[in-house]
């Protein structure tokens, strides 16, 4: 491999080191606006299971906190 692909190739790999660590910062965005709308709980109509419900309307319940936030933004705007 010569030193100009050497050069474009790394420059490419270094590129893609902050798309990386945007699409990670994206998830921890996510957790900190569904801790404002929507609360960790167990589901009202199974117990052993895990859901994300409304702050204001608890029998609003989701298994992703994605559509919790969604729906609950809804709800209070």
């Amino acid at each position: 491999m010569s030193p100009s692909h050497f050069a474009i190739l790394f420059i490419i790999v270094i590129s893609l080191v902050p798309l990386h660590g945007y699409a990670n910062g994206q998830g921890f965005d996510a957790n900190k606006l569904g801790s404002s709308v929507c609360h960790l709980g167990k589901c009202p109509k199974h117990r052993e299971e895990v859901c994300y419900c409304c702050f204001n309307d608890r029998s609003r319940c989701y298994r992703s906190l994605y559509k919790c936030v969604a729906v609950c933004n809804r709800l209070v705007h």
